[in-house]
């Protein structure tokens, strides 16, 4: 039995190097096997290839990666604190590929700055209030391109807090 076992492992191992060096794939084959394949571009392949590109300067994206989706700009809505309420929010953000940054106000009476990513349609980021130590985590979702809704929780205060908003563009 354990001569049956240690042969099913050595033919195992060789057919596993040798298909591996087959044509000198090894450098070309992740793991799994995956190739990628070239393919041919049209005129109208290149033109929404070019039109993509975001406004952070046009820096191209290899063709395996996909593009994040384009959230720069004004966005304004509703935000529910769980301690003050209801409320209005305007958000002003700027893009460099996955990295997003910029200022928020509400009409709670904060406003500070927002830093964060976009991956799929998943936003994160951290918010800064404006003369408070206080932390904030932003948790959202792109659920239209034009609107983002999610949740924030406060932590590190005299007193956790937390809220929901949504907000949209370009209705600011």
């Amino acid at each position: 039995m354990v001569r049956k076992m240690a042969f099913a492992i050595l033919v195992f191992a060789l057919g596993l190097f040798g298909v591996s060096r087959v044509g000198g794939l090894p450098a070309k084959i992740a793991v799994g096997g995956a190739v990628a394949w070239a393919q041919d571009s049209t005129p109208a392949d290149d033109a929404a290839d070019d039109a993509a590109h975001d406004d952070s300067g046009g820096d191209a994206v290899p063709l395996n990666k996909k593009r994040p989706h384009h959230v720069a700009g004004p966005w304004c809505g509703s935000i529910y604190d769980n301690q003050l309420g209801s409320g209005n929010l305007s958000v002003e953000l700027h893009q460099r590929g996955t990295s997003l940054s910029g200022r928020w106000s509400d009409d709670l009476g904060f406003s500070g700055t927002f830093t964060g990513k976009i991956k799929g349609d998943a936003v994160t980021g951290r918010v800064k209030k404006r003369h408070s130590k206080c932390k904030v985590a932003v948790v959202a979702t792109l659920v239209a391109p034009d609107e983002i809704t999610g949740s924030y929780t406060q932590f590190g205060c005299h007193q956790s807090d937390g809220g929901t908003f949504d907000i949209t563009s370009p209705s600011c």
